[in-house]
């Protein structure tokens, strides 16, 4: 494809005229766009912090869970006597 010199040249503020009429219309949507961002900032903050929260949430639930059943676990071999202990273990013969 040989070079072509119409779709080489950058697209400037004269070339806007095609899509919306003005340069100064666009200039105007960057600061729309620019005022939406930081508006939206505060919401990413705070929904944010709202996620770390039911996660750490979460994650100590699902620790104290895991601390039960292992404690209920030992408990129940210990009533049970199932540990070899000084105390439990059988005699020499």
């Amino acid at each position: 494809m040989l070079w072509d010199r119409r779709r080489s040249r950058s697209f400037t503020c004269s070339d806007m005229h095609l899509y919306s009429g003005s340069c100064i219309h666009h200039a105007m949507e960057m600061w729309k766009i620019l005022l939406i961002c930081l508006l939206m900032l505060p919401v990413f903050f705070v929904l944010n912090y709202l996620v770390v929260v039911y996660m750490a949430r979460s994650r100590r639930e699902r620790e104290m869970r895991v601390e039960r059943f292992v404690g209920d676990s030992v408990g129940s071999d210990y009533r049970a006597r199932r540990f070899v202990t000084r105390r439990y273990r059988p005699r020499r013969r």
